[in-house]
């Protein structure tokens, strides 16, 4: 997991970035992270080309900031015992065992595992002490949990994550968003991207983006 946080999402922004400059058109940088994609940004090289940022249901993994009963001791077993039996079973977390999605990797999975157990996340790995550097990004970031996602993105581990950008005061923004809002009886953790739910989604969350970073709004970033 920490290989995939540092080298591959460290290089999708590295990419963005050279073809942002691409014809001297010098476009901003959005970042726009779903679960794990926003989880592992603390550790992203580059945070400081980026001028703006959206998470959607991405938390601070540690399992105790889950709700308390069914949720938390649900998190905890997968953590501390779900996880790690289908790693030494089959070599990999297969998709199904996530819930749907694809199969992890067994180093990515026991490394989720370790972290997910640990009160500092992947700042309790020794592989990652000398990449969390979350104070290196400048920009302005909403984070997103979502109503009726207490399954893998409850309001505390969205706020946790929202801590390790603290000392960019005034330019972390915390917003939540309740179904009704976008005329749904329920959004949940995928549910964004779901084509019932995605047309009022999208343009809500943009909305608020670009009203606070007026150079995302289309033809305004271009220089």
């Amino acid at each position: 997991m920490r290989e995939w946080v540092r080298h591959d999402l460290s290089g999708a922004l590295a990419c963005a970035k050279a073809r942002s400059t691409q014809s001297n058109r010098h476009l901003p940088l959005l970042w726009v992270g779903h679960s794990l994609g926003g989880n592992g940004l603390p550790l992203v090289q580059g945070l400081e080309h980026i001028h703006a940022v959206i998470t959607l249901g991405s938390q601070f993994g540690y399992w105790k900031l889950w709700p308390r009963g069914w949720h938390r001791q649900v998190t905890r077993v997968f953590f501390g015992r779900w996880v790690p039996l289908w790693v030494r079973l089959t070599g990999t977390l297969p998709g199904w065992a996530l819930g749907g999605g694809e199969t992890l990797p067994g180093a990515a999975a026991m490394d989720w595992s370790r972290w997910g157990m640990s009160p500092g996340y992947f700042r309790d790995d020794p592989a990652c002490q000398g990449w969390y550097q979350p104070d290196q990004f400048q920009g302005h970031m909403q984070l997103w949990s979502i109503e009726d996602d207490k399954t893998f993105g409850p309001v505390d581990a969205v706020d946790a994550l929202a801590a390790c950008f603290g000392q960019s005061a005034g330019q972390v923004e915390r917003l939540h968003l309740h179904p009704r809002a976008v005329g749904r009886k329920a959004v949940g953790h995928f549910g964004v991207f779901q084509r019932v739910a995605e047309a009022k989604i999208w343009p809500l969350v943009l909305h608020h983006i670009e009203a606070k970073v007026p150079l995302l709004r289309p033809g305004v970033g271009a220089a």
